[in-house]
């Protein structure tokens, strides 16, 4: 068993209640108050975070090489957006990160449909380019509540 950090059981609901929609998953997080929706995108780090940390990707082959950051946490990103029980295995000792990179480019190509790829459509022109199911918080967040999402996410976490 893996040490892993503790995500609530109501983050998990709404990923794993909502997946594949996009739009199913922002219209539970526009029901969301600030706290609540700050809270969301913070766990999904959390939890993006202990699959493995963005500058430490793994060696995938001689082409690719080693996962740039960028790359690292788009795919601890898209484990996470797969659910909890998909996260779980991702964060066993014994997983392998390569063979999870893999699939996600699968996914994302539609050549294979286990686990589903995420919609893309979003209610909004404003949302266009926040199309992931933890970036949607931040445009959700810009459109519903003063300020910019990232300051009021650095305050959320500094008062934690």
């Amino acid at each position: 068993m893996s040490n892993r950090p503790f995500v609530p059981s109501w983050f998990w609901e709404i990923i794993d209640s909502t997946r594949p929609s996009l739009l199913a998953l922002a219209d539970r997080l526009e029901k969301l108050d600030r706290e609540r929706l700050l809270s969301y995108y913070h766990y999904y780090e959390v939890a993006s975070d202990s699959v493995c940390h963005q500058w430490d990707g793994p060696y995938i082959d001689d082409e690719i090489e080693h996962l740039s950051e960028d790359s690292t946490q788009d795919l601890t990103y898209w484990i996470v957006s797969n659910g909890k029980d998909f996260w779980l295995r991702a964060t066993e000792p014994e997983a392998n990160l390569v063979e999870l990179f893999w699939m996600s480019v699968k996914v994302a190509r539609g050549e294979i449909s286990d686990p589903p790829k995420w919609t893309s459509e979003v209610a909004s022109d404003n949302r266009r380019g926040s199309q992931t199911p933890n970036y949607i918080a931040g445009a959700i967040y810009s459109e519903r509540f003063d300020g910019e999402f990232l300051d009021a996410l650095h305050e959320f976490q500094q008062d934690l």
